[in-house]
């Protein structure tokens, strides 16, 4: 599936794309509406806010997280897996017109995640990951999921 090609540098590049994407209107590519979008990038921002319960083994951690982690920095961009989320970071099925109040909250967790200093604590993917690193991919991570909506 063709997506839009996103490149965000910062928590600001991402709210203006959101932004954009609430107030023109978008087509859809994928599955997801922006409310669900947004519902999920709250989600995985807070792993990292808050930390996770959930974690993987530390062999898959010291393995495949970090060389998932080290490919998508030197890349500027996520891993083009077909895996579906964790079931907790999925996000509600909707029907009709987008959630303003979830979007901003969306928009709340960026600005909330570009001032985070640290440190992450039981971060689910790799063992130790810095501030910098960990919001470098949260950029990555709405890039991906961004590309798949369209503006008007």
């Amino acid at each position: 599936m063709k997506t839009r090609s996103l490149t965000f540098q910062n928590a600001n590049d991402v709210i203006n794309e959101i932004e954009r994407l609430k107030t023109s209107g978008y087509q859809r590519l994928g599955n997801w509406s922006l409310t669900q979008i947004c519902e999920h990038l709250d989600k995985t921002i807070q792993i990292g806010l808050k930390g996770s319960d959930f974690r993987l083994p530390w062999i898959l951690r010291a393995t495949m997280g970090k060389w998932i982690l080290t490919w998508a920095l030197r890349n500027n961009r996520m891993p083009n897996f077909r895996v579906n989320a964790p079931k907790p970071l999925l996000p509600k099925p909707i029907s009709g017109n987008d959630d303003h109040a979830v979007i901003d909250r969306c928009i709340a967790k960026h600005r909330e995640a570009a001032e985070f200093p640290g440190p992450i604590k039981n971060y689910p993917l790799v063992n130790h990951v810095s501030v910098e690193d960990w919001r470098k991919i949260q950029w990555m991570h709405a890039a991906r999921h961004l590309g798949f909506l369209i503006p008007k």
